[in-house]
């Protein structure tokens, strides 16, 4: 049995934002594997760049229901992985 206590502090696990999983039940399996393999508390960070806007009203709910999901095993947090640049600097000043 692994000893829990990990802390992954860059994650694309939320379903459908980003480049990672499509599908909740894909997220799902993702913070199976993670458990499984050692890992307390995930922060979920979904790109925030030119290609894939962060928005909360998105964003939060997904993280809801992943964490309704996955019950009591890994610890599910919110963040963003911000990438500045020339193109999203309007973006990230609004």
């Amino acid at each position: 049995m692994p000893t829990h206590g990990f802390i992954d502090i860059h994650c694309h696990l939320l379903p459908d934002l980003d480049d990672g999983p499509h599908t909740i039940d894909s997220a799902a399996q993702m913070c199976a594997l993670a458990y499984a393999s050692g890992t307390a508390a995930v922060v979920a960070t979904p790109h925030a760049n030119h290609r894939f806007c962060f928005d909360r009203g998105k964003t939060e709910p997904r993280r809801r229901a992943l964490e309704q999901r996955i019950a009591e095993s890994l610890q599910l947090n919110a963040g963003s992985e911000v990438e500045m640049s020339l193109e999203g600097l309007p973006a990230a000043l609004a």
